[in-house]
């Protein structure tokens, strides 16, 4: 792959979790690996990390009350 998302989330930012069983790295490839035998290509994996990107990234959005607001607008 030639490209690569960094997504400081929310919940990502307090640091990795600390689980000897788990492994991200291992199976971030082997995942990677899954979609390449699906026959996806690189730039429809890239398609895929990227709507991954963006969903982890509204799980940042902070929603504020207006006191004088009446409802939507």
């Amino acid at each position: 792959m030639s490209g690569v998302y960094v997504c400081m989330c929310q919940f990502l930012a307090r640091g990795g979790l600390r689980d000897i069983q788990l492994d991200d790295v291992g199976d971030f490839e082997l995942t990677d690996q899954a979609m390449t035998h699906m026959g996806l290509s690189d730039a429809e994996k890239l398609a895929i990390y990227g709507i991954v990107a963006g969903v982890l990234h509204l799980g940042n959005i902070m929603f504020e009350e207006d006191p004088g607001s009446k409802g939507c607008s």
